[in-house]
């Protein structure tokens, strides 16, 4: 992160106007000419909606009452985290090489859409 590729993160439960945020930073950056990554937490969730509620409603049942939306076991921070890892370990070059930038945001954004085919595919395979 830098004051010229900084870091927005906009987080939140279901309902708190998150979506809402992000698209007022979408037009933010369409008006000043930005290309961003955009990152979707939600796409790093374990469970889709009706698989977390049974996941909740077992935990429970098991006297488990830490098991939450927001913790590890609802949640696939080691691909978040090798996303993560995968962007800081790039090269930040000058301006003047502004294609190369393009080109990798463009393989990022790739890496970023086939993460939430693997995440989609593994929801509904559980």
């Amino acid at each position: 992160m830098s004051q010229k590729h900084p870091i927005v993160v906009v987080t939140g439960s279901s309902g708190a106007g998150t979506s809402t945020v992000k698209h007022a930073f979408e037009q933010i950056f369409i008006r000043e000419k930005i290309d961003p990554v955009i990152i979707e937490g939600d796409s790093f969730h374990r469970y889709d909606r009706a698989a977390m509620k049974e996941a909740m409603t077992k935990a429970e049942a098991e006297g488990n009452d830490r098991f939450s939306h927001f913790g590890a076991d609802a949640n696939l921070f080691d691909k978040l985290e090798e996303l993560f890892k995968k962007m800081e370990l790039r090269p930040c070059q000058g301006d003047d090489d502004l294609s190369q930038k393009e080109q990798d945001m463009e393989d990022l954004k790739d890496k970023i859409n086939a993460k939430k085919m693997e995440r989609d595919q593994y929801k509904y395979s559980v």
